[in-house]
């Protein structure tokens, strides 16, 4: 019974740290959008999503997930997951930057 309550918070926390994830990307997100205006600033915000958050949301989300759940594939993959969802978001603004006409 006591394993059973553990895998409950187990999972509780997963979702909760899925939903903070995508809360902060759309936080992000609004705030380039209402903030940056200029195709220079796109580009520099997608590079720095890409090169600077990036790498921080990979390490941060394997480690937390991989002592929460106590398995380090699973930490692995989901510090894969958010930190391409991430590295992705900055692909897009960097796109955008480069493709946007001044």
């Amino acid at each position: 019974m006591d394993r059973l309550k553990q895998m409950e918070k187990v999972e509780v926390v997963e979702q909760l740290s899925v939903l903070f994830f995508f809360v902060f990307i759309l936080a992000l997100n609004w705030y380039i959008i209402k903030k940056m205006k200029g195709k220079k600033q796109f580009i520099l915000s997608g590079v720095a999503i890409m090169l600077l958050l990036t790498p921080f949301i990979y390490f941060s989300s394997a480690i937390t997930i991989g002592v929460l759940v106590g398995d380090g594939f699973a930490g692995g993959a989901g510090g894969l997951l958010f930190g391409l969802i991430t590295f992705i978001n900055g692909a897009a603004y960097l796109v955008k930057g480069l493709i946007q006409k001044t």
